[in-house]
């Protein structure tokens, strides 16, 4: 079936059946159910380095321009998506997908970043479970409010319930949503 890589306690990664390694089982469990749904000839996983990546910014603290003086210095990075949808045509990605099953602030920042300063890619964010983001925004609503992206809860890791009892049926909404 899979198992784990790390040792540590905050690595996540994830050994597929196939000896393929994961970042986390959470984001296996969701490209499985994604192919299972669209079929495996449009969902993808992104590579680094390959087209998948985008730059962007995020601003530095005490930073020093060595040119002009200024104090507004930003440190350039770059973001690979999880996972990627192609169109019924087979063209390029359609829409990306990132995979959080844990969104800590410092992620979320790196997110709300990227949507402002990187390139205005279609991305879809899919959670595991929808917590609370702040005091007054859960992280669905703390998603759309602040980067500007659809969000999902998708969990396919959970056991079946009387109440859910295909936990790794792709929810409806989502499928319409990359269908479209």
């Amino acid at each position: 079936m899979g198992s784990r890589v790390g040792t540590k306690r905050n690595d996540k990664r994830w050994r597929a059946g196939d000896g393929e390694i994961w970042a986390s089982e959470f984001e296996y469990r969701v490209f499985q159910g994604l192919q299972r749904a669209l079929g495996p000839e449009r969902v993808y996983r992104c590579e680094p380095g390959e087209g998948d990546s985008f730059r962007y910014h995020t601003p530095t603290k005490e930073g020093l321009c060595v040119e002009c003086g200024s104090g507004d210095t930003v440190q350039r990075r770059i973001y690979t998506p999880d996972l990627y949808v192609v169109s019924a045509e087979g063209t390029r990605a359609k829409c990306y997908i990132e995979t959080k099953g844990h969104f800590p602030a410092d992620k979320r920042s790196l997110l709300s970043h990227f949507s402002k300063t990187g390139e205005g890619i279609d991305l879809v964010v899919i959670l595991q479970r929808d917590s609370r983001a702040t005091k007054k925004r859960s992280l669905s609503e703390w998603i759309k409010s602040y980067c500007g992206y659809t969000s999902f809860v998708y969990n396919p890791c959970k056991k079946p319930t009387k109440k859910d009892p295909d936990p790794t049926k792709v929810p409806d909404d989502l499928v319409a949503y990359l269908l479209q």
